[in-house]
């Protein structure tokens, strides 16, 4: 057990790191408040040394801000992600094959969350997966295709429902590539009007 002296040693430490991220990220203590799910005045008394936040924030916080440029810019993207009103979620290459990395807690995404690993093809339906090989074989996950858009038929729950995929491939290095993925349910104008077109259909836009 930590003495007391051992305790505001601590808080010390986080009040003068926070202030430190805050300053060089340029973010206000209510925006670090509404990434980290806590209260701005959870902020302000650490920032004061009052007290240190708890262990996982603690983690939160070492995520969030990483030691390089691009952790910190892929962690904000994480970030956007998961307090994303709309299904979103972003893939990675892992043992050659896509898998979840961070999905958007919107709750409209059946159980995705409870498996992270999932393979990219059983996300949004069979449509997609019929996509899949040809996403990939068109260079998705190696820089060959800028941005790709498909309209199709996707489960959301226990509905099938249309909707509009946008797939945004990018790399912090050049090497580990990234996909996000957003999800949007077409109007039912935007329904009536694709209604006559082939579903599902798929548009890439190659790189350079």
């Amino acid at each position: 057990m930590l003495s007391p002296a051992n305790n505001v040693k601590s808080s010390m430490n986080w009040a003068k790191k926070i202030k430190e991220l805050r300053y060089r990220e340029s973010i206000k203590q209510d925006a670090l408040a509404a990434q980290l799910g806590v209260s701005q005045a959870s902020i302000s008394i650490w920032e004061r040394g009052v007290s240190s936040p708890p262990h996982h924030v603690q983690e939160a916080l070492r995520n969030l801000y990483g030691a390089t440029p691009s952790e910190r810019l892929l962690n904000a993207i994480r970030s956007s992600i998961l307090i994303n009103p709309n299904p979103c979620a972003l893939f990675v290459l892992r043992d050659g094959r896509p898998a979840i990395d961070v999905v958007s807690d919107t709750g409209v995404l059946g159980d995705f969350n409870s498996d992270p690993d999932q393979n990219m093809r059983s996300v949004f339906g069979t449509e997609l997966e019929q996509m899949y090989p040809q996403l990939v074989e068109s260079g998705l996950f190696k820089g060959a295709i800028n941005t790709a858009r498909l309209i199709c038929n996707a489960r959301l729950g226990a509905r099938n429902v249309p909707v509009t995929i946008s797939l945004a491939p990018f790399s912090l290095d050049q090497e580990h590539w990234f996909v996000r993925i957003d999800l949007r349910v077409l109007t039912t104008d935007e329904a009536a009007a694709q209604a006559d077109g082939p579903i599902p259909h798929l548009t890439m836009i190659p790189a350079g």
